[in-house]
């Protein structure tokens, strides 16, 4: 079943279709280790640019629903270290995404 990228930002996008980059064994490794967070599969972390100067970003990626994903999802928010604030925007967002 080819995924489906959602043009949320650009209705007049078409939708691509994405090709597979890990392997099934990998995918399954991955799948096991990856947190949920109220029925979102992702990770959150923070990047503190340290070297460049410039302000921390919180950021968040995953997808949903977690069995049969239909939904992948990326977020970035600049001058914080609260991942929270990330998978917060992440969860409302899918939330007006998805039934």
């Amino acid at each position: 079943m080819p995924a489906l990228t959602l043009a949320a930002l650009d209705s007049s996008a078409a939708p691509v279709t994405m090709e597979r980059v890990f392997s099934e064994r990998v995918a399954r490794a991955l799948r096991a280790i990856t947190p949920i967070y109220d029925g979102i599969a992702g990770w959150a972390g923070v990047a503190l640019p340290i070297e460049t100067g410039r302000d921390p970003l919180a950021w968040f990626v995953g997808y949903t629903p977690v069995q049969e994903p239909q939904v992948a999802i990326a977020v970035v928010i600049e001058d914080t270290q609260d991942r929270r604030a990330a998978l917060s925007v992440a969860r409302h967002t899918l939330a007006t995404l998805l039934p």
